[in-house]
């Protein structure tokens, strides 16, 4: 990112950051949470905390507009306290009572992906929670694996598939080799010209995939094209040669009928 990309960015977080809404709180801590105390972003990520503090109610969920469906209110409440970290815990504490309450929503995969990513599950039940995720994933032929789910935002939007494969990685232990087919699967939805979606999508996507490979960029990305379902063409993305482009080569389609052609990247 050039300087004035750098510059035109701060100035749109600082302008969403003189007056944000709860939600829109949330999301700008999430991205700040770990900037330096001592520099701008570190002390506009103290202001947003305390924002999204004090938008937690009496009863441990976090306000939302009446009229907002209950599994949504679950989710942001969940979501606030991911974007708190670990240090606050007596909003945790208070969000943790709030979910045991409604213990028979988290049922629905997205909400039990949510509870076990932001830590406020009851210990008791984190392995039937972690059942239900990956009783949820989906498994491609390549082997990697994603996580869709029929959800809505606190915004209104359909959750998109980068999104909840996401907080799927979140969601499972460190140690857990199905996050490594997540953080594929997850690679495949990335865009040159819009990345993994819209910026809250973005943030998430990178934090997941940062958790997986531990800061490591991989060594190379394998770039495959599949028709009807047939590995027809590969090629490798080395990290060595980040800005190369790769040639992938595949038979010609013969024939006027219908025919599916995907790609997809895998480490």
């Amino acid at each position: 990112m050039c300087s004035s990309d750098l510059l035109r960015a701060w100035q749109r977080i600082a302008r969403a950051g003189r007056a944000p809404t709860a939600d829109n709180a949330v999301t700008l801590l999430a991205a700040l949470r770990v900037a330096p105390s001592d520099t701008l972003a570190g002390r506009m990520a103290v202001t947003l905390a305390q924002t999204v503090r004090n938008s937690q109610a009496a009863d441990g969920m976090w306000t939302m507009p009446a009229g907002t469906a209950l599994d949504v209110s679950l989710a942001e409440t969940c979501r606030a306290v991911w974007a708190l970290g670990p240090d606050n815990q007596a909003n945790r504490l208070r969000a943790t009572g709030a979910i045991e309450r409604q213990r028979a929503r988290l049922a629905s995969p997205w909400l039990a992906a949510w509870a076990l990513a932001a830590d406020v599950a009851d210990p008791g039940e984190v392995e039937s929670l972690r059942k239900i995720v990956r009783d949820a994933l989906t498994t491609h032929a390549d082997g990697s694996k994603t996580f869709q789910v029929d959800a809505t935002r606190w915004d209104g939007f359909r959750v998109r598939e980068a999104e909840s494969t996401a907080v799927a990685i979140l969601a499972l232990p460190k140690d857990d080799p199905l996050r490594a087919d997540l953080a594929t699967g997850l690679l495949t939805a990335y865009r040159p010209s819009t990345g993994f979606g819209d910026g809250w999508i973005g943030l998430l996507a990178m934090r997941a995939l940062d958790e997986v490979f531990a800061g490591e960029i991989p060594r190379e990305v394998s770039i495959v094209v599949s028709i009807d379902g047939v590995e027809a063409g590969r090629a490798v993305l080395a990290s060595k040669q980040p800005h190369a482009p790769v040639r992938v080569l595949a038979p010609a389609l013969v024939g006027p009928a219908e025919h599916q052609v995907t790609d997809r990247k895998s480490t």
